[in-house]
């Protein structure tokens, strides 16, 4: 009986902190970037694919980050325990850096987001 009321609790909750998400539901959705409502199947397949390309920037992007951050805590560990220079240390990060920053300034130029 305790979880059936706990369960009933947590749905009320749930539905009174959704509700203005939920009256949204029946508006259309955006078009995509340079679609018209009345675009043809060939305009409907270059958004998709500009959606998708933005979709796998952006999870490029995100490997990128976690590539950067794995080599940083790696190279700093083997400074600490000896096995590499402090230098060594800074001149790869700085150009891992400088690498991710390059990439990211082409994706976003690619994707139309700079001037």
């Amino acid at each position: 009986m305790k979880i059936t009321t706990t369960i009933t609790k947590v749905t009320a909750l749930y539905l009174i902190l959704t509700q203005n998400a939920y009256a949204l539901f029946d508006k259309a959705a955006a078009t995509p970037k340079g679609l018209s409502n009345n675009a043809s199947i060939i305009e409907v397949i270059k958004a998709f694919f500009v959606e998708a390309f933005t979709v796998g920037a952006i999870i490029l992007g995100a490997a990128g980050s976690a590539w950067l951050a794995w080599i940083a805590i790696s190279e700093v560990n083997e400074a600490r325990n000896g096995r590499k220079e402090w230098g060594g240390v800074i001149v790869t990060i700085v150009s891992g850096a400088g690498i991710y920053a390059l990439v990211a300034y082409l994706l976003a130029t690619a994707m139309g987001y700079t001037k």
